[in-house]
């Protein structure tokens, strides 16, 4: 080792002494007093120039300005740095700003307000999780875990100012009077509600589907589900579930229309009723004493061949002297027969019989005659001329729509045309009927 060291040595004199034949070659003048040492001639910082320091510091100081330099220049960026600085206040600023980043069809004040609201409810971690998911995306699952550690700083600290005092103070009167005068500007420029036509007749208990939305009125009460309705929501459908009402209950103002309450020709043709059920009470203003069209959904055992009823009874009174609707108790009633037809289309054969039986019987008192033309019944040209109801099949009256073997009478005759089992249009023979 001590040859090595000596030859090192050895070495850097021999240098040193051709850097001192060097120096000596360039001639500098003798007098270096005045001269400034190396480096005094540059600008430094007053700390760097209060104290003298030895080359090898010099080099160190070097490097720390380059770090220092580099520090600023990483601060100074516009890249984000990393450092450990206290969290950030979550507040309505700091939510808009990340809200902005987030690619979403809504606007960033409503998707804000939607935030605000997952957050404010009571639903669990995994469920904002969920919740914040889908609002959000499954890119921004960094963000929705910011949303749910600091739930509570967020949704206090959006929240919506007082309407009634803003800045939570009393308002003034001049504030109080402007803002009035707002509510009463913006009550004044309000978009009106849809127009209804209240020219046609109003009908009781029919609803109609105008484009108002199938409002009660114009302040936006909807129509809603009875009390103990179920929505379930499947894959493709949703499904409700509407309890049975109480049978036999009568509805707030509602009544049975007495038989005795009636005109004669009601009267004489319900006989042995003493009134009729909840059913044909609600459908008597329209099927007998006006004669708009009219569609009865109601179950096996309802009593919807009486309300047809009403609807003859509605037709006959039209052609009968003296009239039930001018004289409601005249008894001498002359029915002019050969001046209507009322057609009534049963869905089969064996219910086309019964009917005609049943109708025949009420309306004998009349002299209104009640026949049967199916595919097994036929009737004459004297008899359909005879015939004031007719009872068929829909197959049946399509043919004898088609062929006029002297009933195009009939047809140009035909007052009331009933369809019982309408249901059947979406049947095989819905096309026939």
């Amino acid at each position: 080792m001590s040859a090595n060291l000596n030859s090192t040595e050895t070495q850097w004199l021999a240098q040193l002494s051709a850097m001192r034949a060097a120096i000596a070659e360039l001639k500098l003048p003798a007098d270096l007093e005045n001269v400034p040492a190396y480096g005094q001639d540059v600008w430094t910082d007053e700390e760097d120039s209060s104290e003298p320091t030895s080359g090898d510091d010099d080099l160190w100081d070097l490097v720390d300005d380059d770090e220092q330099e580099d520090q600023a220049f990483l601060s100074d960026s516009s890249y984000p740095v990393h450092e450990a600085t206290p969290s950030p206040a979550y507040g309505a600023a700091w939510l808009r700003e990340r809200l902005s980043y987030v690619s979403s069809s809504m606007s960033v004040d409503e998707l804000q307000d939607h935030i605000v609201a997952i957050l404010g409810s009571d639903s669990s971690d995994d469920e904002l999780q969920m919740l914040l998911a889908d609002t959000l995306g499954f890119d921004e699952l960094d963000l929705v875990a910011d949303f749910i550690a600091h739930r509570k700083e967020i949704a206090t600290a959006v929240q919506p100012p007082l309407k009634s005092q803003p800045n939570g103070r009393i308002l003034s009167r001049r504030e109080r009077e402007a803002a009035l005068e707002q509510q009463d500007f913006q009550h004044k420029t309000a978009s009106l509600a849809a127009a209804q036509d209240r020219s046609t007749t109003q009908y009781p208990h029919v609803y109609r589907a105008h484009d108002a939305g199938n409002m009660l009125s114009s302040h936006g009460r909807k129509y809603m589900l009875p009390l103990g309705s179920e929505r379930t929501e499947h894959e493709k459908y949703e499904e409700y579930s509407i309890p049975p009402a109480k049978v036999g209950t009568l509805g707030l103002g509602q009544s049975l229309v007495m038989i005795k309450d009636m005109d004669t020709l009601c009267q004489g043709t319900f006989k042995g009723y003493k009134s009729l059920n909840r059913m044909q009470s609600l459908v008597y203003p329209v099927a007998y004493k006006t004669s708009e069209n009219m569609l009865i959904c109601a179950p096996t055992g309802a009593g919807k061949t009486d309300a047809a009823m009403l609807t003859i009874l509605n037709t006959i009174a039209k052609n009968v002297t003296p009239s039930p609707f001018d004289d409601p108790n005249a008894t001498d009633l002359a029915v002019a027969l050969n001046d209507f037809k009322i057609v009534y289309v049963a869905p089969m054969k064996a219910l086309a019989a019964e009917i005609t039986e049943k109708l025949g019987k009420r309306l004998a008192w009349l002299g209104v005659q009640c026949r049967e033309l199916t595919g097994d019944m036929h009737l004459t040209k004297a008899e359909i001329v005879a015939t004031q109801i007719i009872v068929t099949t829909p197959e049946k009256w399509d043919v004898v729509t088609r062929k006029s073997t002297g009933d195009t009478e009939l047809v140009q005759k035909v007052r009331l045309l009933i369809i019982d089992e309408v249901h059947m249009l979406h049947d095989e023979r819905g096309a026939v009927l």
